[in-house]
């Protein structure tokens, strides 16, 4: 390497690792980063390279870490996540692996908490309030046959009273 680009690329190194020690990070990320500091496809390559192999760099662990903290702190369901997760431009495989920490009861349960919330501020009929329900969970991830489950369970016979 050149003396003009080592400093450069062992500065862009150190930003990387820096970032990476602050908060999980994905490798695409990662790359956005170097490029907006100018660095060549080459030199990314080579910086992933070390971060990957430094343990830096983890993408299954970054999937991890995002499906854990959307869904405790967020609320958001699966298909909110997945989506997020496919942004970070992450295979499919990690994603879905990622996803499966989610347990079907904590995920049922934080779903019917929350629209138990969200009871207590409706209005209007039967239909409006379920339908109101309904928007407000798909806006937050979660599949269609699982939202209609819990509010059929929360509605009981149409009272939407909280167990």
């Amino acid at each position: 390497m050149e003396n003009k680009q080592f400093p450069r690329f062992s500065v862009a190194l150190e930003k990387a690792r820096a970032a990476c020690a602050r908060q999980e990070q994905c490798r695409h990320d990662i790359e956005k980063k170097l490029y907006t500091l100018g660095l060549q496809e080459k030199e990314i390559s080579n910086i992933i390279g070390e971060l990957i192999k430094e343990k830096f760099l983890d993408d299954k662990r970054y999937a991890a870490a995002y499906v854990k903290d959307k869904f405790r702190f967020n609320k958001w369901g699966r298909l909110k996540i997945r989506h997020g997760l496919a942004l970070k431009k992450l295979p499919h495989e990690i994603i879905e692996h990622a996803l499966e920490n989610i347990s079907e009861d904590d995920y049922r349960k934080m779903l019917g908490d929350e629209l138990k919330k969200k009871t207590k501020n409706l209005k209007g009929t039967h239909y409006a309030r379920k339908a109101k329900l309904m928007r407000f969970a798909q806006s937050r991830g979660f599949e269609p046959g699982v939202v209609y489950e819990i509010i059929d369970r929360i509605a009981g016979g149409g009272t939407y009273e909280v167990d």
